[in-house]
């Protein structure tokens, strides 16, 4: 079978009826970037974009469900019932108009097309051979497209990290030249980028070419300035390099490895020296996550997501957690919150694994520490005040006193107590204490 047709049984029911649709209206359409570059290396494509030379209001009436994001820039937003389809109007009629449309896209990967209903790849700019020959090159003058959109200049570090591919040589010097446009790029549409970049699988190789570019200096100076250093792999400064390799061992979910990539921010005074392709073990967690909370404020990140990623890094597992008493770690266990314990757990599995021999205290003991967590877990902990085996009724029962602050005062209490010793979590138990405590 060919590829054009194995392309067309690629192509899901929902994103057919849609360009039947426009094509049953009159107009050209074709399949556009990532869906055809996603095809020739072998993945399953999860963005389908098309392109027309139907007008965005002509696409409006077309569908019935339609989002008017990117509207100013001719893209349209059809809502299927499986997914978001981006359609952008080109500029000119037939072949002229999806020509140039493609001739202003970022890399050559991503400048390919295929035409309904007849099929045909359309690859003008030589995107197959590049892929085949795993190199991403800008389409035509680099430095133009850089500087059309800056945010393209991250965007090449997700296709490295996510699509092991290497920045082509001149590509690579337009990038650096034009990577200080990225100060004028939206702070939300950074983060977006950073998180693409930081899911995918060549993450050590995205971060160093972002480095080197000068990507980081712009849109992260905290770790700019936190990276004084340099690691044994070329220019990587060892503290990000150690970063990096906390998120290449994280599960690939997002505010893990965005709080993976923000553990190590801040280190405890006079821990700075530089060991071979490793971070020192001091490190402080309240600073890194005040540090991580004020990058996501100005990435715009949700309250939800900064929320979770400041608790897994102020609360982090590191080698002094290997010291700690059962009630410590689950007093630790109870700041984290039972809905983030396993993001918690690998965490602190990736920061011992990115650990060399050079520092390798909690690389040797996360083992133990591992199945001392589970084991508290299974100890009947009591997470919160609602999983007392007392409630606020029995405290204003005992102390004859109205609701109030002192009941959540008393509840509070006998919280930390239960979790000091689960075992007491007990109603007689906590009832005894009530009458001898607090009584009188």
């Amino acid at each position: 079978m060919s590829d054009d047709a194995r392309f067309a049984q690629a192509i899901p029911d929902d994103v057919l009826d849609a360009l039947r649709r426009i094509h049953d209206a009159g107009h050209s359409v074709w399949i556009v970037g990532g869906a055809i570059r996603d095809f020739f290396l072998g993945i399953e494509a999860k963005d389908w974009d098309l392109a027309t030379d139907a007008a965005p209001a002509q696409v409006l009436e077309l569908f019935p469900r339609t989002a008017p994001i990117g509207l100013r820039h001719g893209t349209v937003q059809v809502l299927t019932r499986e997914r978001a389809v981006e359609v952008t109007t080109v500029s000119a009629l037939g072949d002229e108009g999806i020509r140039a449309d493609l001739g202003r896209r970022d890399f050559t990967v991503n400048a390919m097309a295929w035409r309904f209903p007849g099929g045909g790849f359309l690859d003008p700019h030589g995107g197959r051979r590049d892929l085949g020959e795993s190199r991403l090159r800008g389409v035509g003058d680099a430095a133009q497209r850089f500087r059309e959109d800056p945010l393209r200049a991250l965007r090449a570090g997700r296709f490295v990290s996510t699509h092991g591919l290497v920045i082509q040589g001149t590509t690579f010097a337009a990038l650096a030249r034009e990577a200080s446009g990225l100060a004028r790029v939206a702070p939300e549409r950074i983060r977006e980028e950073w998180l693409r970049l930081l899911l995918g699988q060549g993450i050590l190789e995205g971060v160093a070419c972002m480095w080197r570019g000068g990507v980081v200096r712009v849109t992260l100076p905290e770790m700019e300035s936190r990276s004084q250093s340099t690691g044994v792999e070329g220019e990587l400064p060892v503290s990000l390099l150690h970063a990096a390799a906390t998120v290449h061992h994280a599960p690939p979910r997002a505010m893990v490895r965005l709080a993976a990539f923000f553990h190590d921010l801040s280190r405890v005074a006079g821990s700075d020296a530089a060991g071979p392709a490793v971070a020192p073990c001091p490190v402080d967690p309240s600073g890194s996550a005040r540090i991580a909370d004020e990058i996501l404020a100005r990435w715009r990140a949700s309250t939800r997501e900064r929320r979770e990623v400041e608790t897994l890094v102020e609360h982090q597992l590191t080698a002094a957690s290997l010291r700690w008493s059962g009630g410590e770690l689950r007093r630790a266990m109870v700041r984290v919150g039972r809905d983030l314990l396993w993001d918690w757990i690998d965490l602190g599995e990736a920061h011992a694994a990115a650990f060399s021999a050079d520092c390798h205290e909690l690389s040797v003991g996360w083992p133990g520490l591992r199945r001392e967590v589970l084991h508290q877990v299974e100890s009947g902990l009591p997470w919160s005040v609602a999983e007392l085996a007392v409630d606020g009724a029995d405290v204003m029962g005992v102390l004859g006193v109205p609701p109030g602050q002192e009941v959540g005062r008393v509840l509070r209490r006998l919280h930390d107590m239960a979790v000091a010793d689960p075992g007491l979590n007990r109603r007689k138990n906590l009832m005894d204490f009530l009458r001898k405590a607090f009584h009188k």
